[in-house]
């Protein structure tokens, strides 16, 4: 059961795990135990200190220096202004589904021009025609360009072009629909040869994918789907990433004219597509989100014996990445507990936390390939902290228990939330004291 159906008209619905009226928060207990704070982005539920339900931001502070971009809960793409949380959506079963609070730790910048206008000069067209206001866009307006191929003996294209250097790894990627030609590909050329990766529109799956490119198709709903390429650039130049429609699976001369709907191109150095940020005359940049808990929502683990966590989301964990940071309470080089995923090497995949009390260590780690390799890979980890041992529980396994050497001095430093996470934050928990992991871990969803 969902955590928002047991939230109507300001109260808490019951539940076979829900206690009287006096007590809401018996449906998020561990043995009994209330989180002393609880978030559920998910649902729209907040606790602090306190027994009252409460809003977002007398829990949690959030910062983002510009616009960005989510799904809303009826589908559409739509922009919060600067500060103001994303809580975001994805179609699953033909339903739009709560993924929770969108956190993007990486600054992004588009690099194309007029990005959902090609039938601005900007964009150069070959064997290929563009119409404005063609259709409605994922944002809900009439904005969708549509592109036609003008010959019958090669696809045809827009492209722009945009400079880059050895090394960096870029995203490229654009809206499409379905015409009355299916697929769609994207080419660019920045280890020196055109390369080319398909995409089908018409039943949203990856076609051809270039041996250089990782590739990926998301819907995102009304027949749209948001394709993209990633690669690392084997030189410095500038040169053209193009947008062809066609109507087969890695064919470029199609027998006839035809057209798809484009919308929304992104040129960003990054490992994956982040959220859509719109361009006109200039480059355009999304800031990183920032969330902490407020300061007199923190409790004193020393005072309190220990201190308990839980946190849930999905984040992307990539080969060849720095570890994905998800939760940090204290200084980086000092008394501190972090939770972390493994994104490359031998250990990929592994979810686990540390926790440092007075120079020393202990380390709890859950095995390789526990998350990801992927995108919106589901994250799920419980952990206790008390004056001798640190125990969790990720994924389902037990993690420790180890020795430790006291409590981490922590309790008037930031709790810091996805300080190196793209991705999003369905659930945390704080409780007082040092509680039955297992039990933390089984808190609902």
């Amino acid at each position: 059961m969902r955590l928002a159906s047991r939230f109507r008209n300001g109260r808490f619905a019951c539940s076979r795990r829900t206690a009287p009226a006096n007590n809401p928060w018996a449906a998020y207990a561990a043995n009994s135990a209330i989180p002393d704070i609880f978030a559920d982005f998910r649902g729209g539920v907040y606790k602090g200190l306190g027994p009252q339900q409460t809003a977002f931001e007398q829990v949690l502070a959030f910062s983002r220096g510009s616009s960005g971009a989510f799904t809303d809960a009826s589908g559409t793409l739509v922009h919060a202004g600067p500060d103001v949380p994303r809580m975001d959506h994805v179609l699953e079963n033909g339903q739009w589904a709560a993924r929770g609070l969108l956190l993007e730790s990486e600054t992004r910048s588009n690099a194309l021009k007029w990005s959902a206008d090609f039938h601005n000069p900007v964009w150069t067209a070959s064997r290929a025609s563009v119409a404005a206001n063609a259709g409605r866009a994922p944002d809900g307006a009439m904005t969708a360009c549509q592109l036609t191929s003008t010959t019958a003996s090669f696809d045809g294209a827009i492209r722009q072009s945009a400079s880059y250097s050895t090394g960096e790894t870029l995203s490229f990627s654009v809206y499409g629909k379905a015409g009355d030609r299916a697929f769609l590909f994207l080419r660019e050329r920045t280890n020196g040869f055109a390369k080319d990766s398909y995409f089908d529109l018409q039943n949203g799956t990856l076609g051809i994918v270039n041996s250089v490119h990782s590739a990926r198709i998301e819907n995102v709903g009304s027949g749209w789907f948001r394709c993209s390429v990633t690669v690392t650039a084997t030189r410095t130049a500038t040169s053209d990433f193009e947008i062809y429609n066609s109507e087969d699976n890695a064919n470029t001369a199609s027998a006839q004219p035809g057209f798809t709907h484009i919308w929304g191109a992104q040129l960003e150095r990054g490992a994956t597509a982040s959220s859509y940020i719109a361009t006109q005359d200039t480059v355009a940049t999304r800031s990183a989100d920032n969330l902490t808990l407020l300061p007199g929502q923190l409790v004193d683990p020393v005072a309190d014996g220990g201190v308990s966590l839980l946190v849930r989301g999905d984040a992307h964990v990539l080969p060849g990445a720095a570890p994905v940071q998800i939760a940090r309470w204290g200084n980086e080089s000092g008394d501190r507990i972090k939770i972390e995923i493994v994104a490359d090497g031998a250990s990929a995949g592994q979810l686990g936390l540390t926790q440092s009390t007075g120079g020393t260590t202990a380390v709890l780690a859950s095995s390789p390939g526990t998350v990801g390799p992927g995108v919106h890979q589901p994250f799920a980890i419980a952990s206790r902290h008390g004056e001798t041992l640190a125990e969790g529980v990720a994924a389902g396994q037990i993690l420790g228990p180890v020795a430790t050497q006291g409590i981490p001095d922590i309790g008037t430093g930031p709790l810091v939330l996805g300080p190196g996470m793209m991705g999003h934050l369905a659930q945390i928990g704080v409780w007082r004291g040092d509680r039955d992991a297992e039990a933390i871990a089984a808190v609902p969803m």
